[in-house]
């Protein structure tokens, strides 16, 4: 990633333009100053109207800002006062062209406090009463009740035709009651007020009309010296009424000196209210207004793209890389991809408002949980993509498996009609080649999808060590954003991993684990890094899993892979990447030796036994040496059996089964005898050989299961009589849980077996 400015400050809301030339990032001080001279030279005798235009986004405020920064810094020498007026922050409920107007006038004391200076903002308070009382008049017109309206427009003519005091009086007080009660009735209460106001200047002013209030008040105004610069931002925010009330209080005063109205707005939007409120083409109408038009420059796309990638450097690089930067995924995802969405800096600020919240939570104190490079996709597309983002866990299979490991031209097709449904989701089809190209760096299927390749297996390992989203182990996880219950984060595989050559700090950090109800996780997400763990760690490592491997559950449920064989295999191919078949060896008779469990050392050496069904399987060591590692197993379970371990065992029968198999049987079937002759004994031996049963009955959506107990694997052992014997002592309604279970499958399995025999007999009569 490339560096490029980006403070802690830009990291505001969306919405905040830039305060200050400080912060320009787009090179846009020549453009400020520029504009901001055009407006500060201006000394014609007539005010100025100039407008700066430009898309939601385009950084107009951001220019205003810095064009009052260069005008408050020559404001002194050039005697400029400057009015930033923002229509729609008011909770005033005057029309904004009456605001306008009345702001204009405390403006007009700013720079000079003299009594000249105040009469002339009276006279601007007279003149801006009046006009606002006649626009608003007449604005209220078609709402107000047809006769007290029209009495009090025509009672107010009649002043202008009266010469006499008293008559002036009283007509002035009939037409100041009839429209304020015309207005009232229309809940005009805005009007009324202005009506009031026009009346008290009109005494004030002895009787001038507009025009005369307008001569002399250009006339006092030129002899002022001072130049008013009225900024006027966020037009296009007001209602339509509002667009249209504004205009018309610039309009009525874009002839006095020395005033500079700077308006800033969509044009698009501003000229739409027009049209809409005033039935005339909202172009033609802002030429009439507008003397001086500019337009925001475009920004560069180019210029954005760098500052957006130099906040992801300054946000990220924070964080120490989990994984290894992909230099060639990150340059397919930026370009064509993820670069349309950033035209300007209000597109970055956007993203990265939301962006750094939520690497935040995948954080696990120094590691991130995530693929950095997935976030930064995803994060575009839920940002500016949402529905496309939201249907994602929808189109799981698609992502993950493309046509899947097949070539099969229906299920390709199939594919690209789900993917095609998927990008149609985005309303916007110039954006539907991003969305496209996002999809194929993010989720490798849509890749190949797209490129016609079909693929085998092997890929899911490599995916998952890179905490890659189209990983099933990690694909959730972007979308709850924060870790599963029972997941394990990458904080936790790091601690793992960095402690492989040190057997007790493993066997600590692998318990910590066990503890939390995560060790057979941890097992499965070891698999993905049995090749890159330094061979050179080997025996503390493999004697460290063995010493905490005992109570895996062995037995697959339906269709899955057993957290005993997870474990096996990370020690089988991690063993394998040792060339030396001696060194091998070694290593596994030594950890044998050294450990202090037997389950997976023994499940270990059972897979090295050489069977008829095993034609091509790779051997981890010799059949030579393979009696000596059975012998070493069979020690460590002659042990445990003389210390009360081997009973209480999960795995007591399988262990009982290869101590017989691998010795004469005498020692296994003696000591099952003694376990067997007293209750306690008993009940342990008939729990060790119960198994969960799997089946599916007509209508089932999904298996069940029940226990079961063979008894034919107990006979191998001692007589099944020895148990019942034993078993007869024991009150069932003392017993639960598993020992319940075993105790009444047992007895199920007796009870049938004795049926059968006594079915069998008869038959034969």
């Amino acid at each position: 990633m490339t560096n490029q400015k980006w403070t802690q400050t830009n990291r505001a809301a969306a919405d905040r333009p830039a305060q200050s030339l400080k912060d320009d990032l787009l090179g846009r001080e020549a453009f400020a100053k520029s504009l901001a001279h055009t407006i500060i030279n201006w000394r014609e005798p007539e005010s100025l109207v100039v407008s700066l235009t430009g898309p939601w986004g385009s950084g107009k405020s951001s220019i205003v800002n810095f064009v009052v920064e260069i005008l408050q810094k020559e404001a002194a020498k050039n005697n400029v006062d400057i009015l930033r007026f923002n229509p729609w922050q008011s909770a005033d409920q005057a029309t904004s062209g009456g605001r306008l107007l009345r702001e204009i006038a405390v403006a007009l004391q700013y720079g000079d406090k003299s009594e000249e200076n105040k009469k002339i903002a009276l006279k601007w308070s007279q003149w801006a009463a009046a006009l606002n009382l006649s626009t608003s008049t007449f604005d209220a017109y078609s709402k107000t009740p047809i006769t007290l309206v029209i009495s009090g427009l025509l009672t107010t003519g009649a002043l202008a035709a009266s010469g006499h005091p008293t008559i002036e009086a009283i007509l002035q007080f009939a037409a100041m009651v009839a429209i304020v009660i015309g207005l009232f009735l229309q809940s005009s209460a805005v009007i009324a007020e202005k009506a009031a106001a026009f009346f008290n200047s009109r005494a004030a002013a002895t009787e001038r009309t507009l025009d005369d209030l307008k001569t002399e008040l250009r006339s006092v105004m030129g002899r002022r010296g001072r130049q008013l610069i009225v900024i006027i931002d966020d037009i296009d925010r007001l209602p339509q009424p509002e667009v249209q009330s504004l205009l018309r209080a610039v309009r009525a005063n874009a002839d006095f000196p020395s005033l500079v109205f700077l308006l800033v707005f969509e044009r698009a939007v501003v000229e739409q209210a027009i049209a809409d409120q005033a039935h005339v083409d909202g172009s033609e109408y802002l030429k009439k207004i507008i003397q001086v038009p500019f337009s925001i420059p475009a920004s560069s796309p180019i210029q954005v793209q760098k500052l957006f990638v130099a906040a992801l450097n300054e946000v990220i690089g924070e964080i120490p890389n989990t994984v290894p930067f992909d230099q060639r995924r990150w340059g397919n995802l930026l370009v064509g991809g993820v670069n349309h969405y950033f035209v300007t800096l209000r597109d970055v600020y956007r993203y990265m408002a939301t962006f750094e919240f939520h690497l935040g939570m995948f954080r696990g104190g120094k590691t991130l949980e995530i693929n950095q490079i997935d976030l930064i996709g995803l994060e575009v597309l839920r940002v500016f993509e949402a529905r496309v983002y939201e249907a994602l866990p929808r189109f799981r299979k698609l992502l993950l498996e493309g046509p899947g490991q097949s070539s099969l031209k229906d299920r390709k097709s199939l594919a690209r009609r789900e993917l095609d449904e998927l990008v149609a989701l985005s309303q916007k089809p110039e954006n539907h080649s991003a969305v496209k190209q996002i999809l194929s760096v993010i989720f490798q299927p849509v890749e190949w999808l797209l490129s016609g390749y079909g693929y085998g297996s092997g890929f899911e390992e490599r995916w998952e060590r890179d905490l890659r989203a189209c990983s099933e182990t990690h694909f959730s996880r972007y979308f709850h954003l924060s870790l599963s219950e029972g997941d394990i984060s990458q904080a936790e595989i790091e601690a793992v991993l960095n402690a492989v050559f040190d057997r007790p700090s493993l066997v600590a950090e692998l318990k910590r684990l066990s503890e939390r109800g995560l060790l057979e996780a941890m097992f499965d997400r070891l698999e993905a890094y049995k090749e890159t763990i330094d061979t050179r760690a080997a025996v503390p490592f493999v004697t460290a899993l063995f010493d905490v491997g005992d109570g895996l559950r062995s037995a697959s449920q339906v269709f899955d892979v057993s957290p005993e064989m997870h474990a096996v295999r990370v020690v089988f191919w991690f063993l394998r990447r040792i060339p030396s078949e001696a060194e091998r060896e070694n290593t596994l008779a030594t950890a044998i030796k050294e450990t202090t469990g037997l389950q997976l050392p023994v499940s270990l050496v059972s897979l090295e036994e050489r069977r008829e069904n095993k034609a091509g399987h790779e051997y981890l060591v010799s059949e030579a040496r393979l009696p000596e590692l059975k012998s070493l197993c069979v020690d460590k379970i002659t042990a445990a059996s003389r210390t009360g371990y081997l009973i209480d065992h999960p795995e007591v029968a399988t262990l009982m089964f290869r101590w017989l198999h691998w010795t004469d049987g005498a020692a296994p079937r003696a000591w099952a005898t003694s376990m067997a002759s007293n209750s306690y004994g008993a009940l342990a031996l008939v729990r060790g050989f119960t198994r969960d049963v799997y089946f599916h009955s007509l209508g089932d959506k999904t298996a069940r299961s029940r226990p079961q107990i063979g008894i034919e694997e107990i006979e191998c052992f001692l007589p099944v009589e020895t148990l019942v014997d034993s078993l007869a002592k024991i009150d069932s309604k003392a017993l639960k849980g598993r020992e319940l279970e075993a105790f009444v499958a047992f007895g199920e399995s007796v009870e049938n077996r004795k049926r059968e025999k006594t079915k069998g007999e008869s038959s034969k009569r």
